[in-house]
């Protein structure tokens, strides 16, 4: 959910583990591995520094990495190509005596000790087998962080793309108050700190370590002028309702998560932070989901996903649940489209906008349907008044998004007898469609569907060129507006959008899924990453065509 060596927060209801007993608990760690890929995921609840910090430690040295990813071969290449002084002194990587470096089964049997000793701790702790609590749990925290860490470094080391989940189920009941905030975002970035890398050092010894044995005993390093900056080694994923919020006390202690020591280099670490989710994450995830029924995307089904949900946990579950895996690769259906939304709670449908309780549950009944149906039996289904449908249809209808027909309501989505004739989809996700004034489907913008809305819906066309109306300001740009400014040009477009949806209450629900329908597959614009560490002075050159 984050590219690597970045940071995504994503806010999403979060889903609880089960446990060996089979119960789902929010305490259990969770591990997935792709093989095709070579993408680890490892992931925990937070509940407090020292819970967290030896939960996804667990995780990561749980015996699945040692026998599916850390095998013993693997660790051979990774310790023949690599001196053990980079590893202990520049990796920062525990336990690797002469002995072990040249035999990795005995390297792996002193990390699987490691984790054993992690769990005794911990059952001493819970069980109150030792006289201070505190000591026992720095005691903890300690071996759990450097467990991690050791891991992390090794994962890179075999070029497997790591991802760490901390799940957050309930962050504004349980962390209203501002030192347990503050616990939380001090755990994530001092993480980030240790779990970074410039070259083959660890930015955290030779930025925050305040220890000088610790400091003496790391490699030198030296500082390439032209690219001062390291990363975060892998990605983390902050999921839960709300956790968005966390933005700017998290970026505030990534920027300086420990008191930089006198003798610090001019290095950084740049970690991007993506509160947002665009469509080349919903994109990815449909790609990886496709990937494993055996399906190709097209450009159709993610505008269809990105039109209805607003993060890619809600297209993996979508997915995972609507789909079964196909025989012989092929697209994907729009009819399987819809299928698959139908599979979630409808309260994840068009979740961010204004959309009723009730239209969800409609929308949700709809697209698990086989063939029109009455307004009193979506009204049944739904559990809902036939009026609190009709009600709240209008934008639905007036962006064929739903349609009245003969035998009833349908969405503008192909049923599944429907499959092998023209899709049916809404006017404007279509690039062939009967309004051939049109931009093609890559230059068309929201405000082109908008203007074929308007022009349906407003009877007096005087009202376009009236520069005191709100529909000629909104569909027209200043004069004063350079169009080599394309920045206040998409001030501008946010701001006409406003006004219209002021004019038409209705559109608020439904803009999502034109602005979907019409965003081209480009590229995300560049993010503002937090910089962790000093401020650093030589800056590389952006690059230019042809060097």
């Amino acid at each position: 959910m984050a590219d690597d060596g970045a940071i995504a927060l994503v806010d999403t209801p979060t889903q609880k583990l089960k446990g060996r007993d089979g119960e789902k608990d929010h305490r259990v760690m969770g591990w997935s591995y792709d093989d095709d890929s070579s993408e680890l995921t490892v992931s925990a609840t937070y509940k407090n520094p020292y819970q967290y910090a030896t939960c996804i430690a667990r995780a990561l040295a749980s015996p699945w990495t040692w026998n599916r990813v850390l095998t013993e071969d693997v660790l051979e290449e990774i310790f023949s190509e690599h001196s053990r002084r980079i590893l202990s002194d520049a990796r920062n990587i525990g336990g690797i005596s002469d002995e072990r470096y040249e035999d990795p089964a005995l390297f792996i049997e002193f990390y699987q000790q490691q984790e054993e000793r992690l769990c005794e701790l911990t059952r001493e702790l819970a069980y109150g087998e030792c006289q201070d609590e505190t000591a026992k749990r720095s005691e903890i925290t300690q071996l759990a962080k450097g467990l991690a860490a050791s891991i992390v470094q090794l994962l890179d080391l075999a070029e497997i793309d790591l991802s760490r989940e901390v799940r957050i189920p309930e962050l504004r009941r349980n962390f209203s108050s501002s030192e347990r905030r503050n616990d939380l975002c001090e755990t994530l970035a001092h993480s980030c700190a240790i779990e970074s890398l410039y070259g083959h050092h660890v930015t955290y010894r030779h930025l925050y370590e305040q220890r000088d044995d610790r400091r003496e005993a790391a490699m030198d390093l030296a500082v390439d002028a032209r690219d001062p900056f390291g990363e975060l080694v892998g990605s983390l994923v902050v999921v839960g309702p709300n956790v968005t919020d966390l933005e700017d006390e998290l970026r505030s202690m990534l920027q300086s998560p420990g008191e930089l020591h006198d003798d610090a280099p001019e290095i950084a670490v740049r970690i991007p932070i993506r509160t947002t989710t665009t469509r080349s994450v919903i994109a990815r995830t449909i790609r990886r989901l496709c990937d494993r029924k055996r399906l190709e995307p097209t450009r159709e089904a993610v505008s269809l996903f990105h039109s209805f949900v607003s993060t890619g946990y809600d297209v993996a579950r979508a997915m995972h649940y609507g789909l079964e895996r196909e025989d012989r690769r092929r697209e994907i259906h729009i009819d399987e489209v819809r299928r698959s939304l139908a599979q979630l709670d409808p309260d994840r449908l068009l979740a961010t906008t204004d959309v009723t309780p009730s239209m969800q549950k409609a929308l949700s009944v709809l697209l698990g349907a086989d063939r029109p149906l009455s307004g009193a039996e979506v009204a049944r289904r739904a559990g809902i008044t036939t009026q609190s449908f009709r009600d709240n249809c209008k934008g639905f209808v007036l962006a064929d998004l739903l349609r009245e027909v003969p035998e009833g309501w349908r969405l503008s989505l192909s049923f599944a007898d429907e499959r092998y004739g023209r899709d049916v989809l809404p006017w404007f996700f279509v690039d062939e469609s009967d309004r051939s004034f049109l931009p093609s489907i890559d230059l068309r913008t929201p405000m082109d569907v908008l203007y074929d809305l308007a022009t349906s819906l407003v009877d007096d066309p005087a009202r376009f060129g009236d520069p005191d109306d709100v529909l000629c300001w909104g569909f027209s740009l200043p004069p004063d507006l350079y169009l080599d400014d394309p920045e206040a040009i998409v001030d501008h477009r946010r701001a006409a959008l406003a006004v219209l949806c002021d004019e038409w209450p209705w559109l608020q629900a439904i803009l999502p899924l034109i602005e979907a329908a019409c965003e081209s597959p480009e590229p995300d614009p560049a993010s503002d990453p937090v910089v962790m560490g000093p401020p650093v002075s030589q800056q590389p050159l952006p690059q230019t065509a042809g060097g």
